[in-house]
């Protein structure tokens, strides 16, 4: 469409060898566009083609952006890439299908579907506002066809001359036709992206596949191979060894008092953070979210950059985390068939700590059992059936034994008990002492260490007394070492003497650890001393308070059991008590009054708890 003036044509009509010429620009066209070349560089040799074959100074390819609103320049030739910015920024070409405003030749030619030429664009009304820019540029005159597909129109191809120039319908015709080459030859170009783009993902996605299927194969095999190590019975220290060998690290088992469990290292063995670093805030609220989440590896990375890097997995029981896996070694990285090992290891450390549990807890039901048949009177048969369940357990009775006695410590703010004395008791003699038999029998934890073992008694029970500070912070317990025993026959009477004993120490300190020389003439006396003369002696002395009311007598008693432990403050035994002070000190008179002696008599005093001690030991007999 022309509506210019007119105009001199430039350049001769094209000859059958043009048209030929036109024809196989037209087939190498759209030969590119299913070669493997890109979008922009097939734009780029249209443009160049057509600049060629027109004998135009420069060449355009427009395509619209994805909204159709603008044409866009996707490639060209001769055009200044300033012309082109420009052209974008200030100049936009704006596609209006309301026919409200004059449109670019442009965008004519690209809403009409027409071919629009301008042989000088100093007369154009379609360009006044590219006129000044067009100038600037050195074009002269233009030509626009649309790029077609069927009836849809995907683009637009323009040619710039720097003089004004017509074009015969015989030159438009052949411009039509290599126009619908380059169309089709943009199309085939975008369907080839995008059949390479599907083609693309589907590698990508074969490849993910691929790599999935490789990690399930790579977590069989460590779950088979786990599955046979705990077969074989190995425990905590076989399944962290497999567990390094696997990740090639090292591998710590820690409980929750930061105990450690067991250890393994296909190397250098790297120690997990030290308490300083875990105190950090970043690690301590990475720990507390382990802990809270009770599932799942998490990453410990190296505070300083420089250090070994760890992952940390919680250990978990019955919804309760009971240890941690650390495994680490330096810059070390787990991938996702290392995270899934790592947590069915935790898993298989679970059910490790679980049977060691299970097996402890047996053990130490079956030691309860025996020492408390050990501590009534028993017949000779009994003895010897007694000898052969401590052989089976494997305790051997013959040998001699030093008699211990635990006992906790009064706390009356304190919370419960985390870990029972007992069980800490049977837990730590397991790991120091493992000939020490330990038993229960009301508040009182008895041991019988091995005379002849490798630690003392006094050095077992500090363990022991250390190891339940630990585990319940409020907490203390108190220790009597009585003394040694030849024979089973023994136990029974010693203990007796030894409970009895403790009782006397009314007026020790807590979280200490007495000896039979601590009594004195009493401890001689409770373990040596005729029982018959013994109690004759008690209800001698003790008989007054035999002819009041019982719970009157017991009353007295407690009250000046209390005082004695709370080094005679009246004020101090009232709290305990709770009672009024007054209260305790009349208390304190009866009992002188029945007793007909003062309680400030420091040998009458003695003879009182002796001959208490002695009840409380016929009381239990």
């Amino acid at each position: 469409m022309n509506t210019n003036g007119p105009v001199a044509v430039q350049g001769a009509l094209p000859n059958a060898e043009g048209g030929r010429e036109w024809a196989i620009a037209g087939v190498e066209v759209a030969r590119s566009g299913y070669l493997e070349n890109s979008i922009p560089s097939v734009v780029s040799q249209v443009a160049e083609r057509a600049r060629k074959l027109l004998g135009m100074d420069m060449c355009a390819v427009m395509l619209p952006d994805s909204t159709q609103s603008r044409l866009m320049v996707a490639g060209s030739a001769g055009l200044s890439g300033q012309y082109i910015e420009h052209l974008h920024a200030d100049h936009p070409l704006t596609v209006d299908r309301s026919g409200t405003s004059t449109p670019s030749p442009s965008v004519e030619a690209f809403v009409s579907g027409r071919t629009v030429d301008v042989p000088d664009i100093s007369r154009s009304e379609g360009m006044v506002n590219w006129r000044e820019l067009a100038l600037a540029e050195g074009y002269a005159s233009l030509i626009a066809t649309p790029l077609r597909e069927g009836d849809r129109t995907n683009g637009v191809l323009v040619g710039y001359s720097r003089a004004p120039r017509h074009f015969p319908d015989e030159q438009v015709n052949l411009l039509e036709m290599f126009a619908v080459h380059a169309g089709a030859t943009i199309k085939a170009a975008h369907t080839r992206e995008e059949l390479q783009a599907t083609i693309d993902k589907l590698h990508a996605a074969n490849a993910v596949l691929r790599r999935q299927r490789r990690n399930l194969e790579l977590v069989d095999h460590q779950h088979r191979r786990l599955l046979q190590v705990m077969a074989n019975d190995v425990g905590i220290s076989g399944v962290v060894s497999m567990l390094a060998e696997l990740l090639n690290c090292s591998v710590t088992v820690e409980d929750t008092d930061g105990k450690v469990v067991a250890t393994a290292t296909s190397g250098i063995y790297v120690s997990p953070p030290h308490r300083a670093e875990r105190e950090v805030p970043t690690a301590a609220e990475l720990l507390a979210n382990v802990l809270s989440k009770r599932s799942g590896a998490a990453e410990f990375p190296s505070l300083d950059g420089e250090g070994a890097s760890f992952w940390v997995t919680p250990v978990t029981l019955q919804n309760e985390v009971v240890a941690l896996l650390w495994v680490g070694r330096p810059r070390f990285q787990l991938d996702d068939v290392g995270r899934l090992g790592l947590e069915g290891f935790a898993l298989a450390v679970a059910l490790e700590i679980s049977n060691q549990r299970n097996v402890a807890q047996r053990s130490f039901r079956l030691s309860k059992d025996l020492v408390a048949d050990m501590l009534v009177e028993t017949t000779p048969a009994d003895r010897a059936a007694l000898l052969k369940r401590a052989a089976a357990l494997g305790y051997d009775l013959a040998a001699n034994h030093t008699i211990v006695v635990l006992r906790q410590d009064p706390s009356a703010g304190a919370d419960g008990l985390r870990h029972g004395l007992g069980d800490t008791a049977a837990g730590v003699v397991r790991e120091i002492s493992p000939g020490t038999l330990v038993g229960t029998t009301g508040d009182d934890v008895v041991l019988l260490v091995p005379s002849e073992g490798s630690l003392s008694a006094e050095e077992v029970v500090e363990v022991i007394r250390a190891d339940h500070r630990r585990r319940n912070p409020d907490r203390s317990a108190s220790a009597l070492v009585w003394g040694d025993v030849s024979h089973i026959a023994e136990v029974a009477a010693a203990y007796r003497a030894a409970h009895g004993a403790f009782d006397l120490l009314a007026r020790r300190k807590p979280d200490t650890v007495s000896r039979i020389g601590d009594l004195g003439v009493a401890a001689l006396l409770l373990s040596h001393g005729d029982p018959k003369a013994l109690s004759q002696f008690a209800d001698r002395l003790l008989g007054p308070l035999d002819d009041i009311d019982p719970r009157r007598a017991e009353e007295l008693v407690d009250t000046l059991t209390v005082w004695l432990r709370e080094d005679r403050s009246t004020s101090r035994a009232a709290e305990r008590l709770l009672v009024h002070v007054n209260t305790v000190g009349y208390r304190l008179r009866a009992l002188e009054d029945r007793l007909e002696n003062s309680l400030h008599d420091n040998s009458f005093l003695v003879d009182l708890q002796m001959a208490l001690a002695i009840r409380r030991i016929n009381a239990q007999s």
